[in-house]
């Protein structure tokens, strides 16, 4: 019994004080990152080329891609007592290919019995001696399936909606790319979620009591960043560089801003920094930060919201080049900030994390 009244409690607290779109209240699985390394980097991606997480910030970073990849990532959102079964998924494939790199992506964010998810396929391709471009494409919904509180609404039908991501990155010359250490700045900006609302009915369980239409706008983002990464090569052509690090920054500002993220006013900005740093290109150590516009789990407001993580790649390549995979793991703890309005709950978790298993195939396709 304590443990429905804490979730009933939760969801009313969800109604009042959520809105954030990288919180777990509300926030929708257009706009919450499920991907470890880009959550451990402060979610700063939009100007990374060969992204595979680019269908989450910039499907013009599929543009560099090679080879392929398929991945599983899972995200607790199970900030506070009684919510342990919230939580996002994404399921996430790439192919890198002569004529550009591909992506489909499933994500879904389950919150109780009420879940959001959306398909997304992207494509982009580098233009030569220019910048890359990318285009994406999502089926979005959100599903309410049903529950048993008699004379409350409980349900809704829905009309899915479509919606459309643009973005270009730009990779600067190399301003130092001659003996051991290469050098590679990039710029990045983004449009996600253009299209129209998505559409749903109420269904209430009392007799006689009709339900109702009502309709949610997409949160519409603009991203603009920047990526800097620094390589010490080896002087054995085709060995593992013995050090890499990766700076990345990103801006973000909300152009529309759903009834559930209320508290969010439309041009509402965030801001994320990280760092990744990699020996051998097989252990990877990441640390980043997010700034937000409120007090939300994730951070104070307008102060650093850390996080940090660790990746491992694990090269199953032998000699004679048959076997040109890698097998990489990626885990991050997410710091929460403690809000004293949910403390007659049993207060907030200390941290959160994400995990993800990958498969790569390495070889151009």
């Amino acid at each position: 019994m304590s443990r429905i009244v804490s979730r009933l409690a939760a969801l009313l607290i969800a109604g009042v004080c959520s809105a954030s779109s990288q919180e777990s209240f509300d926030a929708f699985s257009l706009d919450l990152p499920v991907d470890p390394r880009s959550l451990a980097m402060g979610e700063s991606f939009v100007a990374l080329p060969a992204n595979e997480a680019g269908l989450m910030y910039n499907p013009a970073g599929l543009g560099g891609l090679r080879g392929a990849s398929l991945s599983f990532s899972r995200r607790s959102l199970d900030e506070v007592a009684g919510t342990d079964d919230w939580n996002a998924y994404s399921v996430n494939a790439t192919a890198g290919t002569a004529f550009g790199g591909f992506a489909i992506q499933y994500n879904r964010k389950t919150q109780v019995d009420v879940y959001s998810h959306h398909v997304a396929i992207g494509y982009g391709f580098t233009i030569p001696k220019g910048p890359s471009l990318g285009i994406a494409a999502r089926y979005f919904d959100y599903r309410h399936p049903g529950g048993s509180s008699p004379g409350i609404p409980q349900s809704w039908s829905s009309t899915p909606t479509y919606l459309f991501d643009i973005g270009i990155i730009y990779s600067a010359p190399a301003f130092h790319d001659g003996g051991k250490l290469r050098e590679t700045l990039s710029l990045g900006i983004a449009f996600q979620n253009i299209g129209p609302n998505w559409k749903g009915n109420s269904n209430a369980v009392t007799e006689g009591v009709s339900g109702y239409p009502f309709e949610i706008q997409p949160p519409q983002y603009f991203r603009a960043g920047f990526s800097y990464a620094a390589v010490i090569a080896s002087s054995d052509p085709g060995a593992k560089a013995p050090f890499a690090a990766m700076i990345t920054g990103e801006f973000r500002s909300l152009l529309s801003a759903p009834v559930q993220y209320y508290i969010y006013q439309t041009g509402a900005r965030y801001w994320g920094i990280g760092i990744e740093c990699s020996v051998f290109e097989i252990v990877s150590l990441r640390g980043g930060a997010v700034f937000l516009p409120i007090d939300q789990f994730e951070g104070a407001r307008d102060k650093p919201g850390f996080r940090y993580g660790v990746g491992i790649n694990l090269p199953l390549d032998n000699p004679q080049g048959t076997l040109p995979f890698i097998i990489a793991a990626n885990f991050t703890v997410m710091k929460l900030y403690p809000l004293a309005l949910l403390s007659f709950m049993g207060g907030e978790h200390s941290s959160v994390s994400a995990f993800s298993i990958e498969v790569r195939y390495t070889n151009p396709l």
